[in-house]
């Protein structure tokens, strides 16, 4: 008998948030590796993001442009297979 294990693929995701909670669309998330490696995307609707081309036990800095609002960036250590935060903005 051959068992089937549901690992997930290792992520780190979240939403691009107001100051309020709501959602910011088209944000520009940025996530650098400690090894220089860079991937960006833009936030999606509600403000979603997700990077899946990560690697487990790697360090990452996340930061965030948009035209309203300022993020401070975050860094964050990929321990487990799915890193889930909210960024969210300050005027």
């Amino acid at each position: 008998m051959v068992g089937r294990v549901n690992a997930e693929r290792p992520s780190i995701k979240g939403r691009i948030l107001t100051t309020d909670g709501s959602g910011v669309l088209n944000a520009i998330v940025t996530l650098t590796s400690t090894t220089g490696k860079i991937q960006s995307m833009r936030s999606g609707e509600g403000g979603a993001f997700e990077f899946t081309r990560v690697v487990a036990g790697e360090t990452y800095t996340l930061t965030v442009q948009s035209k309203r609002f300022r993020y401070q960036p975050r860094t964050v250590s990929l321990t487990g297979s799915v890193v889930e935060l909210d960024m969210f903005g300050r005027l």
